[in-house]
């Protein structure tokens, strides 16, 4: 085979012998040449440094690899969405999924989890530490209730919950480990995910607190501690350092107890009646009224129920509010965290242990908010996915990194603190209100009205003066998307006019549909 290349390749001698229109031209086409070398070699540098930077950040494209190479998924979707299994069966298999997930993004340190999704601002290192603590009270609460400790994963390995919690939480309490979850500071993450990890030694303080020697004791508390005298966010934060100290004082550990009550009366201001909190002075009211503050609230009436009771009358009026947000087609979302949404019917699952609603219409709302979710791909991969139904870094706010989106195992935590042979868990279900009949709710503590259509199952939510209009959301670009894939952190398009801004928000807004 040969090849014809049209370019003068005379040696430079002979272009003294040239015309001169015969030079202009070897001259033009060497310079065309020329730079299309020099735009190559800019091309493979530009390449090797983004590919490094890309490399250099982390390796979660490898993550990602590994996790697809199973097919856990759909067998979760088949099991949990038969029609002829029981709810024990059905949500025994939910739970080893979320187990199987858990371990095989738990590192050798056994402190930290590395699912794969997109980052947070707080960068991976501070995922994987959520990884650890977001779960780690669901199997607490699953042992605690009675149920197996000793489980047997999806891979066939048996899987000892209470040494894998405790393996975890020593490693990650030590400085001297790599796996260490680090210093709290002020404005800190780790604060958040410390009063996960004084639920989990709660719920635990019967099976694996009595197992720690003083120095581990110490150790833990130590850490936990940390979170005294640091600056919170001044909303739903104020809780955790309430649940920090009173875990530590029921386990016979040095606590703030001055510091929890200023946090304490802090988060009281926010209160607008009937149990309604607004998320700051400056914030909204929205679905943290549930998976934030409600379920901080029964927490801290579990632990310690005097200190509770100026929140826990308002119990009951929230609840019977609450029950008109949920049904079997999905929520009327708005707000931020929207990932979070499997954990939107906590107040109604616990409000089966304050007699407030009939047991089997709490775990109606647990049943019938979860069978939406997984049959629309709200779970990939051992995990929950980023977005209200599949993957939408469109709803993902940049504080929410790969394993952030496991707030939504709050409603199981609750429902899996019922021992199997509780009514809970036992009685027949009982239909919510939107499967009973229309009707108009109207909550003014929080500024809502709740719409809901029985023959459909549409519920909608109004927002009591807000203009009739319907702010769009936007599309994370093509540049933020490849910014966020090079560099490994948040770019994502600012859509807080969607989340809070519209007159109505329906369960049947298709968000389900994922984005192009």
């Amino acid at each position: 085979m040969s090849f014809y290349f049209r370019f003068p390749v005379e040696p430079l001698y002979s272009l003294r012998s040239m015309g001169a229109g015969m030079k202009t031209e070897w001259i033009r086409k060497g310079k065309i040449v020329a730079w299309g070398v020099i735009g190559i070699l800019m091309a493979t540098a530009a390449t090797g440094l983004l590919l490094s930077a890309r490399w250099g950040t982390n390796n979660y494209w490898l993550l990602e690899a590994r996790f697809s190479n199973n097919d856990n998924d759909s067998i979760l979707r088949q099991h949990f969405l038969a029609e002829d299994s029981s709810d024990a069966a059905r949500y025994q298999d939910l739970f080893l999924y979320f187990v199987s997930g858990f371990i095989a993004g738990l590192d050798d340190t056994g402190a930290r989890v590395r699912h794969p999704g997109a980052p947070s601002i707080a960068g991976r290192e501070m995922d994987s530490v959520e990884g650890f603590t977001r779960t780690a009270p669901m199997l607490a609460a699953w042992i605690a209730s009675g149920r197996p400790a000793e489980v047997r994963i999806a891979d066939g390995r048996s899987i000892n919950l209470l040494d894998t919690l405790r393996r975890g939480l020593l490693a990650g309490t030590d400085p001297s480990n790599p796996g260490y979850w680090g210093a709290i500071g002020n404005a800190d993450q780790r604060t958040c995910e410390a009063a996960d990890v004084a639920r989990t030694l709660w719920l635990l303080r019967d099976r694996l607190w009595p197992t720690l020697n003083d120095n581990e004791r110490n150790q833990i508390a130590g850490w936990l501690n940390q979170t005294n005298g640091k600056t919170v966010a001044d909303n739903n934060w104020h809780l955790f350092p309430v649940i920090v100290s009173l875990v530590l004082k029921d386990l016979g550990q040095p606590y703030d107890a001055e510091g929890s009550l200023w946090h304490w009366h802090q988060f009281l201001r926010f209160h607008r009646g009937g149990g309604w909190y607004v998320d700051g002075e400056r914030g909204h009211i929205d679905y943290y009224a549930a998976w934030g503050i409600f379920y901080d609230l029964d927490w801290i009436d579990r632990i310690d129920p005097a200190f509770a009771a100026d929140a826990a009358r308002f119990f009951a009026p929230f609840i019977a509010d609450w029950s008109y947000v949920i049904g079997p087609n999905g929520i009327p979302i708005m707000g931020r965290s929207q990932c979070y949404r499997l954990a939107a019917p906590v107040p109604l699952i616990a409000a089966a242990r304050h007699a407030l609603i009939p047991a089997g219409q709490s775990r109606r709302a647990l049943d019938a908010t979860w069978r939406y979710f997984v049959a629309n791909g709200a779970l990939e991969r051992g995990s929950v996915t980023q977005g209200y139904c599949h993957e939408d870094l469109r709803l993902l706010d940049n504080y929410s990194g790969s394993s952030s989106c496991l707030w939504s195992l709050r409603s199981l935590i609750v429902a899996f603190l019922y021992p199997p042979d509780s009514p809970f868990w036992t009685e027949p279900a009982q239909p919510l209100p939107i499967e009973q009949s229309d009707y108009t709710h109207t909550i003014p503590p929080a500024g809502w009205v709740l719409h809901g259509e029985h023959a459909n199952g549409r519920i909608v939510l109004e927002q009591i003066g807000r203009p009739d209009i319907a702010h769009p959301l936007i599309d994370q670009s093509l540049h933020q998307r490849l910014s966020e894939w090079i560099w490994d952190y948040p770019r994502r398009p600012d859509n807080d006019a969607f989340k809070y801004e519209n007159l109505f928000y329906s369960s049947t807004v298709p968000l389900c549909t994922p984005p192009s």
